[in-house]
């Protein structure tokens, strides 16, 4: 890993707070509907990802472990890798929860990377709320984590967001709004 910039450790920690605060907002429902989405899963394994699921977005304030490679991380993955054919935000909830985990080990596994070349255009259709996040974490990523290469096929690659495009679709916070 090279040591980032003050600047992007701060942008780093400003995209994992706003992904990790809309994650909490998750319902009941959303997450069993997560958790559920493993078809060929037991009803014992289910309830062992809704435990997961449970654990890491409100203990763990959404970051995830080695631990939690398959207890959440599979339904999170199956999700995420669908695109968005999934009830509510769980896209959303589930490819925010990935980019926290990614972001905080510079995609050692390359699944964002491999997300945003074969969906990265679904996400500029994703919730108004998760959309320019989710987007500055992918251009964060392209940005600051150097073996973030997914330019296996660049005819099927989407462009990446520039920086301006995302700052558009940013909130404007209040004037007195602390920052992070």
């Amino acid at each position: 890993m090279i040591p980032l910039s003050e600047t992007a450790e701060q942008e780093r920690a400003e995209i994992i707070l706003a992904l990790s605060s809309l994650i909490a907002e998750i319902t009941d429902e959303e997450i069993e509907y997560i958790a559920e989405s493993d078809t060929m899963a037991s009803a014992r394994e289910n309830q062992k990802q809704i435990a997961a699921l449970r654990t890491v977005i409100f203990k763990r304030k959404c970051m995830m472990t080695e631990k939690h490679t398959w207890y959440p991380g599979e339904v999170l993955g199956l999700i995420a890798d669908s695109g968005e054919e999934h009830l509510d935000r769980s896209f959303e909830i589930a490819t925010g929860l990935l980019m926290i985990q990614a972001m905080g080990d510079d995609d050692s596994e390359g699944m964002m990377s491999w997300r945003w070349q074969e969906i990265g255009k679904a996400y500029w259709d994703t919730d108004p709320a998760f959309c320019p996040h989710l987007l500055r974490g992918f251009l964060w990523m392209a940005e600051n984590v150097s073996e973030w290469d997914f330019m296996q096929d660049q005819d099927k690659v989407p462009p990446l967001p520039k920086a301006e495009e995302v700052a558009e679709l940013l909130p404007t916070p209040p004037a007195n709004a602390p920052t992070p």
